[in-house]
């Protein structure tokens, strides 16, 4: 049996549904990195808040899709939207 889906998790991702950011003049990225060869180390700043966000998508997505594999790419979609909601609707409603 499923567990249930946190209200929280579940208002996030539908607001996320009903918008369409780039309708809205909001881009969306995808960030690809070549991991062959050296990087060079990121500060602790962005070291910190990569992490944070990590953590927080992580956190959204076993609360939204606990049954699914974490790169099911489809529910990791949703789950960056409903990310991405957070940032310009910090308590969205239904």
């Amino acid at each position: 049996m499923a567990r249930p889906i946190p209200d929280a998790a579940l208002v996030r991702l539908r607001a996320a549904q009903d918008r369409s950011f780039d309708r809205e003049g909001i881009p969306m990225f995808l960030a690809l990195t070549r991991t062959a060869g050296s990087m060079p180390p990121p500060t602790a700043a962005v070291g910190a808040e990569g992490l944070a966000l990590a953590t927080e998508l992580a956190d959204l997505h076993a609360q939204l899709f606990p049954t699914r594999r974490s790169d099911d790419l489809g529910c990791l979609t949703s789950t960056v939207q409903a990310l991405t909601v957070g940032t310009f609707e910090p308590e969205p409603k239904l």
